[in-house]
């Protein structure tokens, strides 16, 4: 089976900065422990200026989908839980919110997911990781990932979620804002 990963991709040059009261809990949110301890919904805040891109993936303060890209992980794979982060424009706050019926991040309140994806112990011994914990060259274990279409690859420091060829496409065709998916080395069959 092929997998990708999928990123924030490198070309988002202003991506929504996401603050406010508690918003440091969600550097934690990654293992079940931590996601078991946040708000089914929270509130927390964004500038709203016109710069900021809302993308479908953002990595700060952690992994979190749009919800059109959360419906696309649905498709694949019912038993991913999601916790919900409501953003809201400062601007809006101060000064109500506007519609402008453009795609810049002013007057309106998107909603991001955190996801709980599977952890899967799935490296390759050819994977080369560096000793600060990064990682240098990753290779996956197809006999290790269960076949799994989505998932967080195991083993590792850094936040890395795998799909499969079909999520791929899938998100690829909808054309989602700020993704990035790079093709991931894969030895051993599923």
């Amino acid at each position: 089976m092929e997998y990708y990963e999928l990123f924030q991709s490198r070309k988002v040059e202003n991506p929504v900065r996401i603050y406010g009261p508690g918003i440091q809990r969600y550097h934690d949110a990654v293992r079940e422990t931590g996601f078991e301890a946040l708000d089914e919904v929270k509130m927390a805040f964004f500038s709203g200026q016109e710069s900021e891109e809302l993308c479908d993936v953002l990595t700060e303060p952690v992994f979190l989908v749009s919800e059109a890209l959360k419906m696309v992980m649905e498709l694949y794979d019912r038993e991913i839980r999601f916790k919900a982060l409501q953003l809201i424009p400062e601007k809006a706050v101060s000064g109500g919110l506007q519609r402008d019926g453009g795609t810049s991040s002013a007057g309106r309140c998107p909603l991001y997911r955190v996801p709980l994806f599977a952890e899967v112990d799935c490296l390759h011994p050819d994977s080369v990781i560096r000793e600060n914990g990064t990682v240098e060259r990753l290779g996956l274990d197809g006999s290790r990932t269960g076949g799994r279409q989505i998932f967080r690859i195991g083993g590792l420091k850094e936040y890395r979620v795998a799909v499969s060829l079909p999520v791929a496409e899938s998100i690829l065709r909808r054309m989602l804002c700020g993704t990035g998916i790079r093709k991931l080395e894969v030895r051993g069959e599923v």
